[in-house]
């Protein structure tokens, strides 16, 4: 991107006026997060009741809660999503619509801010 940027910013005229060329600047904004799923909502919330209830086991790696490994921690919130019923995943299925819809209204936004850049597209 901010090789993108050098390139707009380097075929702005020098004799072009301040407004003129802050208009032909690139967007400062960046590309929206894109949404989560329901399974992203439930492993979030299942992490912080898991971790709660989990003492330090010894040595913390750089940056960790120490508690567990990503890996066993993957492996026990996917068997818990595996085995809880319709109704319990009606509460991640909203959230997840939620921020779809707020994704797409961002998206749009953004869209917009740099539709005259089109090389800073994807």
């Amino acid at each position: 991107p901010r090789q993108k940027e050098a390139k707009v910013v380097a075929n702005i005229d020098a004799n072009v006026d301040s407004d003129a060329a802050e208009r032909m600047m690139p967007p400062k904004t960046k590309k929206p997060k894109r949404s989560l799923s329901a399974y992203n909502f439930f492993f979030q919330a299942e992490r912080q009741n898991l971790l709660q209830g989990l003492s330090c086991q010894g040595k913390k790696p750089r940056k960790s809660h120490g508690k567990m490994g990503f890996a066993d921690m993957a492996r026990a919130i996917s068997a818990k999503w595996k085995q809880i019923t319709p109704q319990d995943k009606v509460h991640f299925d909203q959230l997840a619509t939620l921020d779809y819809e707020r994704y797409q209204k961002e998206m749009a936004i953004w869209k917009e801010e740099i539709k005259d850049f089109p090389e800073l597209l994807p």
